[in-house]
């Protein structure tokens, strides 16, 4: 309790809200409460169809040529025992040298095997498996089964694309 020195009593001290502070915290509170009721919430199927879109419509553009079309201008491509591909324009580059690999057949599952959301729905994850096949220097077709990384993100006109794509071997079966 705080006695005050002034013509007030110490009953009044007690009792009296404090005005200055009401005056800057209310507005602050309606602020946030206008603000946070605006926020619209993420309809996480409907954003999880336009990736299975993006997903399904891929092998349709690779063999038309254009395998870069989901990738974001600044993506970046990883894989084991491969260079880094930075940008649109080197990971194109790097899919237009794949049909001189002798025997080459990548086939990727039908759907992700998880696909996670942030929260504000502007970014996703989602991890998948391949099968990676060519054939070697003795004319034997070497087979690996890997995982795939994909970091999603949404551009400014709401189309997913892939920001970054690491493929990794998957784990041995037990």
């Amino acid at each position: 309790m705080v006695k005050a020195r002034s013509k007030f009593t110490e009953v009044d001290v007690i009792n009296k809200p404090n005005t200055t502070l009401m005056r800057n915290v209310f507005p602050v509170v309606i602020l946030l409460l206008l603000t946070s009721c605006g926020q619209q919430s993420v309809d996480i199927k409907n954003e999880e169809e336009k990736i299975l879109q993006c997903w399904t419509d891929w092998p349709k553009k690779a063999v038309s040529g254009s395998p870069e079309y989901y990738f974001a201008d600044d993506a970046i491509m990883m894989g084991q025992e491969q260079p880094t591909f930075k940008g649109k324009a080197e990971i194109a580059k790097f899919y237009a040298g794949m049909p001189k690999i002798p025997g080459l057949q990548i086939k990727w599952n039908d759907r992700p095997n998880i696909i996670e959301f942030s929260q504000d729905g502007r970014m996703a994850y989602s991890v998948d498996t391949l099968k990676f096949s060519m054939t070697d220097t003795t004319g034997t077709v070497q087979t690996k089964i890997n995982q795939g990384l994909h970091v999603w993100r949404k551009d400014n006109e709401g189309n997913w694309r892939v920001s970054l794509l690491s493929i990794y071997p998957a784990p041995l079966s037990k």
